[in-house]
């Protein structure tokens, strides 16, 4: 089983291109609700989120949205 952590360092990998304290409020927001809804392991993160790469891509994407 892997753990939540290697799971969301996968995510940080694909979301070098925001800056450093974006890239972190938005892991710590999604490390949150992932405790708060008991996804506690890779696995379960992927059923909810799919793969750190689809993820992070969601999350650009939002962030796209939102800049000038």
């Amino acid at each position: 089983m892997r753990t939540a952590e290697k799971y969301f360092a996968e995510v940080a990998r694909c979301l070098q291109s925001l800056p450093e304290a974006e890239r972190e409020e938005t892991l710590t927001y999604y490390r949150e609700y992932a405790q708060e809804g008991g996804l506690l392991d890779a696995e379960q993160l992927r059923e909810h989120f799919g793969p750190p790469s689809a993820l992070a891509a969601r999350i650009l994407e939002d962030g796209a949205g939102k800049r000038p």
